[in-house]
């Protein structure tokens, strides 16, 4: 689903899932990583290998206009999704 203000929000369980499909031998770093954003490190590089994409954490300056692929937007995960 293409958005331009949509955000993923995958659970422990959705991302150990996600990492099954992905990479297998991920999830038990994943499991013994006790940081959060850590955490979510991970799970979103398995959300970017396994959709495509474009990732912008929220500290990132543009100086430069981007030019997405056409139809490319903000994506929202089809298991949790909010806007």
């Amino acid at each position: 689903m293409a958005c331009t203000t949509c955000k993923a929000q995958l659970t422990d369980d959705d991302c150990c899932a996600l990492l099954q499909r992905v990479e297998p031998k991920l999830v038990p770093h994943f499991d013994r990583e006790k940081k959060g954003a850590y955490k979510a490190d991970i799970c979103r590089v398995a959300a970017l290998f396994e959709e495509g994409g474009y990732y912008f954490d929220i500290d990132i300056r543009v100086i430069t206009p981007v030019r997405l692929a056409d139809g490319a937007g903000a994506y929202t995960h089809p298991l949790r999704s909010s806007t």
